[in-house]
């Protein structure tokens, strides 16, 4: 879209400004009135309305889409006149396979979110009877302007119906056709719920634009999703804060270490599976070392796409001699403001980094230099080379071995988004529901006045409250004489301590002769998946490792390796991994007999001081004690992570998720065990390693390792 789209001209007519039929101040205090009403609906009503949205646009797919295609038909004349760009033409079609049903499943996803209204995340006790509560509470009205996405008016309203946000939309001249048949759709739809028809406002016209940017007094946030040139006049005229990102100029390192095996789809990922988006690649720094062997099979990939690369003469070179003669058509020399583009196009500018100690610094220094902060990648084996480039980027979204293209609110889980935004600010990246929501402070007293606190007065107390009973100082609030939330008035109730259960005390007790009767544990298995397999198949090792001196039952060892196991199985495959519980259920658990009738457990403790019956066994775990082990292959490191993950929710206490530097289970370093291997002072013994011994007959060491004494002649 041309920038002069979006400038202001002095003179508008009330009649065709917008669906409202009222000008830029009326209609911004409309959606001001209608916020306050949105902010006081409870959940169910909100998510009626996303229910009647939902179905209404479900059922007019016909309609809108007949829309869409009369849009489509003055764009590509627009096109063929060379006024509109092949990216906005993409983002245009809403016939795209798929398009249609991601807008309606991104209504669905936003729906079955948890309400983020007055969630309480900080409760304090100033004194005795004064309780401060943080909470979240909408932003209030936005202003959201964007360009030939047709599907933006139905993921704005959801997020805004669903965060309590009154929102104006105003889309691009481009999008009219589309745009005005599913705001009718819409507008028609919250006619039949308690939302407020003003809640959610679409403006036609380019005019309105301008004045909406100066009424700061009733709109509080604007965000732009467009161009470049879109993004910089919201922000140069805009009285209210600008959330938006102006350019998704996204760059891909290789670095010397990478697997051609990941490299090569997430680049192809990453550039084309929608050049035109925001997270799509457009810069590939490519590490001198691997010129020659990862860069032509990267790049025979792209070509096959169709992607054409501006590349600098190291690149160049190397392509020119790995790549056949057909395919050099695709090479050009790239100039110093190709490294500053954002092609949105097929076209991929290409820079090597030279090879040395300061590689991967000299790829952040380019990408914290000629980047947007939108997303950035690395391509590594090496965890330490990841970690200190996602530490250096300046970046919203920085990832590791995986394609931008996951720099999307859907994708990352928020249901949908309002766009992305590489502001320092309380959003950052794909914008959700959480980034629509701000914080306000509650406080309940009982008649205090700051002059009681001071010098010569009271001292503040300001203990942490757990969030458990936020809700009682909303209660507090509605109250004439709100009674003060004290220890002594909140309710409590008497059961058996957890410490006798779950915190280990006194010395074990192992099944033997003086404990009898004790059931079987319910773990019987211990080692899962390919144990069979030799040390060099599995060179990733990830651990569970406790946080907490405690008990666990053999119940949560049993469901934790069953949890862990089936994802795995899942994922990786039965051959893919190695699995081994590292904790024993040995110590017998004894409990005193109590009554069974109701209530039994708030008239009795038991008799603590009893020897008990035998009741199950736990595994008695230490501070940093390893719970379960997965080795694997470095490719499904992710997988083994996720798969622990998911295991610790069977367990009580705190567990830590490490991964291991050394080469699978064995105790060597990684490094360490490539060079031993090499020099033959090893020797692969199933899952460990036997070691070369610097004591012992010579004889039987030579036959054992004969690789360590071999001599070239």
């Amino acid at each position: 879209m041309l920038f002069d789209d979006y400038m202001y001209y002095q003179t508008y007519t009330t009649d065709d400004m917008s669906l409202t039929n009222a000008s830029p101040e009326e209609a911004a205090r409309a959606a001001k009135i209608s916020s306050r009403t949105l902010a006081t609906l409870p959940t169910s009503a909100r998510n009626q309305a996303l229910d009647a949205i939902h179905d209404a646009l479900s059922t007019a797919r016909d309609d809108i889409l007949a829309a869409n295609a009369r849009d489509m038909e003055l764009a590509k004349t627009s096109s063929a006149n060379g006024e509109l760009s092949p990216s906005i033409m993409k983002r245009l079609d809403l016939s795209r396979q798929g398009k249609f049903d991601d807008m309606l499943q991104g209504i669905k996803d936003v729906r079955g979110l948890d309400d983020p209204v007055g969630r309480v995340d900080l409760r304090t006790e100033l004194d005795d009877g004064l309780i401060l509560q943080r909470q979240t509470c909408p932003i209030g009205v936005l202003l959201i302007i964007f360009e030939a996405r047709p599907e933006v008016i139905a993921n704005i309203a959801s997020l805004a119906i669903k965060s309590a946000n009154a929102a104006i939309l105003k889309g691009g001249k481009e999008s009219t056709e589309s745009f005005k048949a599913i705001s009718s759709v819409i507008s028609q739809a919250l006619e039949q719920t308690k939302v407020p028809n003003d809640s959610i406002q679409l403006v036609t016209t380019r005019d309105a634009v301008d004045p909406l940017l100066e009424l700061s007094q009733y709109i509080d946030l604007v965000i732009p999703r467009g161009s470049n040139e879109l993004v910089r006049h919201c922000q140069r005229k805009a009285h209210m804060p600008v959330l938006g990102h102006a350019d998704g100029l996204c760059s891909l390192y290789i670095h010397s270490d990478a697997d051609r095996e990941v490299a090569v789809p997430v680049v192809v990922d990453s550039k084309t599976d929608y050049p035109a988006a925001c997270n799509a690649l457009e810069t590939l720094l490519v590490h001198e070392d691997v010129l020659e062997t990862v860069l032509p099979a990267v790049a025979s990939a792209l070509i096959v796409k169709g992607v054409s690369f501006r590349c600098d003469p190291p690149s160049k070179a190397a392509l020119s001699k790995h790549l056949p003669p057909d395919q050099s058509s695709s090479i050009q020399d790239a100039t110093d403001g190709d490294y500053n583009t954002e092609f949105l196009d097929l076209i991929l500018a290409i820079r090597t980094v030279p090879s040395g100690a300061d590689a991967v610094d000299k790829a952040i220094d380019h990408i914290n230099t000629h980047g947007s902060h939108h997303t950035d990648v690395v391509v590594t084996s090496s965890q330490d080379v990841a970690d200190r480039f996602c530490n250096a980027v300046d970046s919203a979204c920085k990832f590791w071995n995986a394609s931008s293209r996951f720099s999307d609110g859907m994708r990352f889980g928020f249901g949908t988004e309002v766009g992305i935004s590489t502001n320092k600010v309380h959003a950052r990246g794909p914008v959700g529901l959480e980034g629509l929501m701000i914080h306000e402070y509650r406080i309940a007293g009982s008649g205090q006045g700051a002059a009681m606190y001071g010098s010569g007065g009271k001292a503040y107390k300001h203990r942490k409250l757990p969030l458990a009973l936020a809700h009682f100082i909303i209660a507090n609030f509605a109250l004439d004489n709100p009674r003060p939330l004290t220890p002594s008035n909140t309710v409590t109730m008497a059961r058996r301590p957890a410490r006798c259960y779950r915190y280990c005390k006194n010395k074990p007790y192992p099944k033997s002769r003086f404990n009898r009767g004790v059931p079987d544990p319910k773990i019987r298995i211990f080692d899962l998946g390919r144990k069979r397999a030799n040390v060099d198949e599995f060179p990733c090792c990830i651990h569970l490792v406790s946080n907490e001196y405690e008990q666990l039952s053999s119940e949560a060892l049993e469901a934790a390796r069953i949890c862990a196991n089936k994802y795995l199985v899942k994922i990786a495959g039965k051959e893919g991994f190695h699995m081994r519980v590292r904790a024993h259920p040995y110590h017998v658990i004894r409990i005193n007999k109590m009554l069974s009738c109701a209530g039994a457990d708030r008239l009795q403790t038991g008799m603590r001081g009893a020897y008990g019956k035998p009741n199950g066994t736990v595994a008695r775990v230490n501070i940093g004690q390893i719970l379960l082990s997965v080795r694997t292959r470095d490719s499904h490191r992710a997988t083994a992570i996720e798969a622990l993950r998911r295991s610790q929710y069977k367990f009580p206490g705190r567990q830590k998720i490490i991964v291991s530097k050394n080469w699978g289970f064995t105790p060597l370093r990684r490094e360490e065990y490539i060079e031993k291997r090499k020099a033959g002072k090893v020797r692969v013994d199933g899952a460990y390693v036997q070691f070369l011994s610097n004591k012992g007959p010579l004889e039987y060491n030579m036959r054992r390792f004969p690789d360590a004494f071999s001599t070239e002649a």
